[in-house]
């Protein structure tokens, strides 16, 4: 399962982020294409990695990815300084697809890689 959600979010870094609309123009740009892809999908395979290793510390690369898609919602809504104001002159900015399975699969990294530490901790096994 944590190998699924690590493949989820590799898979995010190629879809849509952004998907800006003026009037009948339409573009929408992926992660890899405004240049922060690259850096979830090494996020991603380092939790695939961990996941296969080391399960109890691939909440790392999970909880960096998803620091790093807030921030990319954070910055899409405060590069514009008056997103009203752009509204009003018919600019259209929506998050996309790529964006949402970010945050979802980071999450599932996060909480099987946390499932994972509390099963192999209360077999009475450790782990380092």
């Amino acid at each position: 399962m944590g190998l699924a959600a690590a493949a989820l979010l590799g898979v995010s870094a190629f879809l849509p982020w952004v998907t800006l609309s003026f009037l009948t123009f339409s573009d929408t740009t992926t992660g890899i294409e405004g240049g922060d892809g690259w850096l979830v999908l090494s996020l991603a395979i380092m939790a695939g990695l961990l996941h296969g290793v080391a399960p109890k510390w691939a909440f790392i690369p999970g909880g960096l990815a998803l620091l790093l898609g807030l921030y990319e919602i954070y910055d899409l809504y405060t590069a514009a300084d008056d997103r009203a104001a752009m509204e009003n002159k018919g600019l259209q900015v929506e998050l996309g697809i790529g964006l949402y399975l970010l945050l979802l699969s980071s999450l599932g990294v996060i909480f099987l890689s946390l499932a994972q530490w509390r099963k192999r901790t209360d077999t009475g096994r450790t782990f380092t």
